[in-house]
């Protein structure tokens, strides 16, 4: 993997069958603990750690109020 490359990323996501829950991508956690969340503005940060790269942060604004199937996601 080149590291000047651009990658995607899965950050959240809805579903029709549930379509007033926001989810997200994470490592298992604790139980009781939730990842999902109601209709919204959110603002995450993210860290990305690699062997032999730079460690890369980014802010984005995720817009969860127009329903399950439009989910927009911007740089902050």
């Amino acid at each position: 993997m080149r590291r000047d490359v651009p990658r995607r990323l899965d950050l959240c996501y809805a579903l029709q069958s549930a379509p007033q829950q926001l989810r997200f991508f994470s490592h298992p956690v604790p139980a009781g603990v939730q990842t999902i969340f109601p209709p919204g503005l959110y603002t995450v940060r993210i860290r990305v750690d690699a062997q032999n790269a730079a460690d890369v942060e980014g802010t984005f604004n995720i817009d969860f109020t127009h329903g399950w199937s439009q989910i927009t996601i911007t740089v902050a």
